[in-house]
């Protein structure tokens, strides 16, 4: 097989046959239905979900969205898809209120202080070295300015104890993850580092 993938022709071949561009119309109806018929199947949808739960897969997947939100024609695209979708009464219907990852209590959004200034982030980030402060991550800031995440959540605690610099993907695993266990993370980190008493 690895003698066969190493000649361009037949690669390129098999690529090709991959794409489903290629594919009739016909064949992608079929192919949808079997799978539809599939999925019926308790023992075929559990061991479907079953491979999607080890590590190994969701590395892979995670890579694969990395590799492509990195490629700005990707990212386009991407942006452009979600911004038709959203305008959708089906989706919208699917994603409002508390069917939404970002519904907290019927709250909505609330709008950041006026103590939290540019001048204010930009100082907590000179603080922690522009440097992503996620225990195991620790990315320097290249270009855009990192998140300043507030280690309570409460918006209107702006006490440089409260604020830690993070970097966009663990800022949005600490929005949609477990709360309570980042606020007593970081404020042990906070500690540790002689920014703050363990009552902050």
């Amino acid at each position: 097989m690895k003698k066969w993938w190493e000649n361009d022709e037949y690669r390129k071949k098999i690529i090709n046959s991959r794409d489903r561009k290629n594919v009739s119309k016909e064949t992608r109806d079929k192919l949808r239905v079997l799978e539809l018929e599939r999925r019926k199947d308790k023992d075929y949808a559990d061991a479907r979900y079953a491979a999607t739960q080890t590590e190994s897969f969701k590395k892979k997947c995670g890579d694969a969205a990395r590799r492509s939100w990195s490629n700005p024609e990707q990212r386009a695209k991407r942006i452009e898809s979600l911004r038709k979708a959203f305008k959708r009464p089906e989706v919208l219907e699917k994603l409002s209120g508390e069917k939404n990852n970002f519904y907290r209590h019927g709250r909505g959004y609330v709008s950041y202080p006026k103590e939290f200034t540019p001048r204010l982030r930009e100082e907590v980030r000179e603080r922690d070295e522009y440097t992503c402060q996620m225990p195991g991550c620790l990315i320097h800031q290249e270009g855009r300015n990192f998140p300043v995440h507030h280690i309570d959540y409460d918006r209107n605690n702006n006490d440089k104890t409260n604020l830690i610099t993070l970097c966009v993907k663990c800022h949005v695993e600490t929005t949609l993850g477990d709360r309570e266990y980042y606020t007593l993370l970081f404020k042990e980190l906070q500690v540790l580092r002689g920014l703050g008493s363990a009552g902050i």
